[in-house]
């Protein structure tokens, strides 16, 4: 049904490969053989991943690819993939959105939730209180020019300042 349907992320790496999420697993893209068309593209499933729904994609500056993987989320990393889940401190639910800021941090969203793995750590660290859930499909988290982290909730723009969420919303004339 439209209501299962999983939105399709895609991310591009250094060497002109596309990661696109799937219902079934994590696809990869590359250009086709020689003595095809030109522009054509072979997908293929990414060895090392498991199949299933996968959801959310994001590339590190080394290659490695965070993603939400079913209720984990993943890192593929050298041909290999790591699951994270409680034992690292993060709740199964459904991670779409990864973002690093600029200290290095890893930011995770699923609707209800926010998580951080601070740069050098294994385990994440909730960043969600206070902070109104995003239950529609337009779900957005973005660093602004300063390197603040800001999420779209449905009570407005969220900004993390000084550890904690300042709300911009109808009150600031937002619509």
């Amino acid at each position: 049904s439209l209501h299962d349907a999983l939105p399709i992320y895609i991310v591009a790496d250094a060497r002109g490969r596309f990661y696109v999420s799937s219902k079934n697993g994590l696809l990869m893209a590359e250009p086709a053989p020689s003595g095809r068309s030109r522009g054509d593209l072979h997908f293929s499933f990414v060895n090392g991943v498991p199949r299933g729904p996968v959801q959310g994609a994001h590339l590190e500056p080394d290659g490695s690819l965070w993603f939400g993987c079913g209720r984990h989320l993943c890192l593929l990393e050298n041909g290999r993939t790591q699951v994270f889940g409680p034992e690292q401190g993060l709740p199964d639910d459904r991670w779409t959105l990864m973002l690093d800021d600029r200290e290095g941090n890893l930011w995770v969203r699923a609707v209800r939730r926010l998580y951080m793995r601070p740069a050098g750590k294994t385990t994440f660290i909730a960043r969600d209180a206070g902070l109104p859930q995003s239950s529609n499909s337009a779900m957005g988290m973005i660093l602004d020019r300063t390197g603040t982290v800001m999420v779209t909730t449905d009570l407005g723009l969220a900004r993390w300042i000084d550890g904690q969420w300042d709300l911009i919303g109808a009150a600031q004339g937002l619509e």
